[in-house]
């Protein structure tokens, strides 16, 4: 489906930028490291965290759709797409931070068929948690979450 052929360490299977084309899309997959299982608890700072490290970098299209690993872990699939040169570092600098609470797998699409069924084959559930969280299903560039009910920071909050 997804070729993997560029293992740069553990938890981190990235394409070097300089094999990054503009207007070409590739696969994303995050898996946050919730140290406090808090992304679980409220799947809206799933969202949060997505966006300060995507929405900034001007020139990147994306789409992420959250799903739950086979053990429970919820974790993001989806397509980027460099528009600009600069996303490209923009997106790659950002990405290092990252690393130090996730790990990132960006590859190239050998069948967009496959991988777009791939990354929404948990939808129906999906999109009925998102909606009973009042929270989105789909992470993009103009996503906008829902209102929330103002509370106090948690450890989570105060982590990111």
């Amino acid at each position: 489906m997804v070729e993997k052929s560029h293992k740069k360490s553990i938890g981190f299977s990235v394409l070097p930028p300089e094999e990054i084309l503009i207007d070409t899309q590739y696969t994303l997959t995050v898996n946050i490291a919730d140290l406090h299982g808090q992304f679980d608890i409220d799947h809206s700072r799933l969202y949060h965290y997505a966006q300060r490290y995507l929405k900034g970098v001007a020139g990147l299209e994306y789409r992420l759709y959250p799903e739950y690993s086979k053990r429970g872990r919820l974790h993001l699939h989806g397509i980027i797409e460099f528009k600009k040169e600069i996303s490209i570092m923009c997106f790659y600098d950002n990405m290092m931070d990252m690393l130090s609470k996730s790990s990132i797998e960006i590859d190239t699409i050998s069948e967009m068929q496959k991988w777009s069924e791939y990354i929404v084959k948990q939808e129906k559930y999906m999109r009925r948690y998102c909606e009973k969280k009042h929270v989105i299903y789909e992470f993009t560039r103009d996503s906008v979450q829902p209102m929330e009910t103002p509370r106090s920071k948690t450890s989570i909050e105060k982590w990111l």
